[in-house]
């Protein structure tokens, strides 16, 4: 093994090089550097396996060498050697890549001794991961079997069970750790990866096990015994999970939530918890914790009284406004995805059975309840904006295609809307169609309708025109008069106070979600 020892102190230099010739004898080969720069240079010319450097010399920066080496050589391990106790400089390196940060001024052999230990097991993970751990699958296995017998017991004797299977007797204190991969291997992947986890575990002097709860989220439990260093070695954990996973060609870590329990919680309710916070960073991409303010039920009971009054008086637009907004309020507030999930999923199915049946072609209405099902499995944000919204589109078409309106007039109002809206039509014009008073008609129509004929021309137009931004590829200036608008300026500004965005905007979005396979 070829090491690297950066630092611009020669006496540093010196004690740390007199301790790996001690642990490593003529197993390695020891260079040295005396600021950033010299260093970069030697990790490119020559096989460096394992780079320790200090955070401040001259030239480059120990940090910002490691990231710049990550990139440039992806196989090789670093470590810090570092005068600074701040836990902000440790998270920074070990983010960075770092194995391992270790105080100048408390540096033992042993702490050396442990880092030549990850060295060679990370290595030892990127020449043949399976065949190293093969040793941990018993216990995965009969950690994961505890589990499933627990979850499906409930938290009985069944819970104590389990432990005894994670944690070593009289280990009265655990940490739970859910993380997830960003690659998502399957059955033997599945198992190796469980395996990395543990091997990572034993590494860091933790006694524990980890196992697949599907093909992407992993559970680590290990035993706590001090919680005062709990962050710095959570983070610890974390680097050296993340660079082993990618050293066998896993993928690293995405997100990841750590709770402390006892054997007397119950543990069914903690790993439910650490499930909702894995849901909540991925729905929100962020890695951030929900906030402590829990905003309360009153949107959902607002929407829940709202809605049945609309659908009812046959208000599709009004319908799918009261749902959109209840969204965007609780994104807001940022809510656990699980409670927007159930409430928007329920205030479609509201809206669904207030539709019409009758005449109505039956793939139109599964199309709807296709999307009902897909929102509720939106994974992020963004995906159940995208498909709430599609639902609303189609519902509002169906809606409308399906309206039912007591008086003649109307009817055949709307009909002539619907046929004649590429030209200026007029309220006299069609007051005169349909034979009655232009007061009396325009009266009749907003009762019906629940809107002002000029308002319903309007949407006409602005439906149309989404549909053919979606479909051809005529200007803006085309469509404009194509639907009605004499002129190109009020038909963009109309157009994005009905939908919040330009036409030019609405047709890149539509192109985007074509090219990801959606439908627009």
């Amino acid at each position: 093994m070829t090491i690297l020892v950066a630092d611009d102190n020669a006496l540093v230099r010196s004690w740390l090089k007199i301790i790996l010739q001690q642990l490593e004898g003529d197993r390695s080969h020891i260079l040295e550097a005396d600021d950033g720069g010299e260093a970069l240079r030697i990790c490119l010319e020559e096989p460096v396996d394992l780079l320790i450097t200090d955070i401040k010399m001259p030239g480059q920066d120990g940090i910002s060498l490691i990231k710049d080496l990550r990139t440039r050589r992806p196989g090789l391990c670093a470590a810090v050697l570092s005068g600074y106790d701040d836990f902000e400089y440790v998270r920074v390196a070990l983010q960075c890549g770092a194995l391992d940060y270790i105080l100048k001024a408390e540096m033992k052999q042993e702490d050396i001794s442990s880092l030549m230990q990850k060295v060679r097991e990370k290595r030892s993970l990127s020449h043949g991961a399976e065949l190293y751990l093969n040793q941990y699958q018993d216990s995965i296995r009969q950690a994961k079997s505890a589990y499933e017998t627990y979850i499906r017991q409930g938290p009985d004797a069944s819970q104590e069970q389990f432990l005894d299977c994670c944690l070593p007797a009289g280990a009265a204190k655990g940490c739970m750790t859910m993380l997830m991969l960003k690659e998502h291997p399957a059955g033997a992947g599945e198992r190796q990866a469980a395996s990395i986890c543990c091997g990572t575990l034993k590494s860091m002097g933790l006694a524990g096990v980890a196992f697949s709860l599907d093909a992407d989220t992993y559970l680590m439990i290990y035993a706590l015994d001090d919680e005062a260093a709990l962050q710095e070695r959570h983070m610890r954990l974390l680097s050296a999970l993340d660079q082993n996973l990618t050293a066998a060609r896993m993928g690293g870590l995405t997100q990841n939530v750590n709770l402390i329990f006892s054997r007397s919680d119950d543990l069914l309710q903690k790993l439910h918890y650490a499930q909702e916070l894995i849901d909540y960073q991925l729905y929100y991409e962020t890695s951030a914790l929900p906030p402590d303010k829990d905003p309360g039920h009153q949107e959902e009971r607002a929407l829940m009284e709202a809605l049945p009054a609309a659908v009812n008086l046959q208000h599709y637009d009004r319908a799918c406004e009261l749902v959109q907004d209840y969204v965007s309020a609780r994104h807001g507030d940022r809510v656990f995805p699980s409670r927007i999930r159930r409430a928007v999923t329920a205030a479609m199915q509201v809206m669904l059975s207030a539709l019409p049946f009758d005449g109505v072609q039956p793939e139109s209405y599964q199309r709807l309840d296709r999307l009902v099902l897909s929102t509720a499995r939106a994974q992020t944000a963004a995906q159940l904006n995208r498909r709430l919204n599609r639902f609303c589109s189609f519902y509002i078409g169906y809606g409308n295609q399906m309206y039912r309106v007591s008086s003649p007039a109307v009817s055949q109002a709307v009909a002539y809307c619907n046929e004649h809206y590429a030209r200026k039509v007029t309220l006299d014009e069609l007051a005169a169609h349909v034979r009655l008073n232009k007061t009396y008609f325009s009266q009749l129509f907003h009762k019906e309708m629940g809107v002002s004929f000029g308002d319903y021309l309007e949407s006409v137009r602005i439906k149309r025109a989404q549909q053919l931004l979606r479909e051809n590829r005529a200007s803006i200036a085309e469509i404009s008069e194509q639907v009605g608008f004499s002129n190109q300026n009020y038909f963009t500004k109309v157009f994005k106070r009905a939908t919040g965005t330009t036409p030019s905007q609405y047709r890149a979005a539509c192109f985007s979600q074509l090219l990801k396979g959606e439908e627009a």
